[in-house]
């Protein structure tokens, strides 16, 4: 799970910008986190996954 509290102020600001379903999925998961492009990678894989499973 990774731990919000470690994130720089850029990663938390993209983190809190996110949908709260993408939020609570990447807070769940057990992905590392280390960096804004961390972040970004996993959302829009999570992103891509959510769109294909509703089509």
């Amino acid at each position: 799970m990774p731990d919000i509290s470690k994130f720089d102020s850029e990663t938390k600001a993209y983190f809190d910008s996110l949908p709260k379903f993408l939020q609570e999925n990447i807070l769940q998961s057990d992905t590392q986190i280390s960096c804004k492009c961390d972040l970004v990678d996993i959302a829009k894989n999570m992103m891509q996954k959510n769109d294909n499973g509703l089509k």
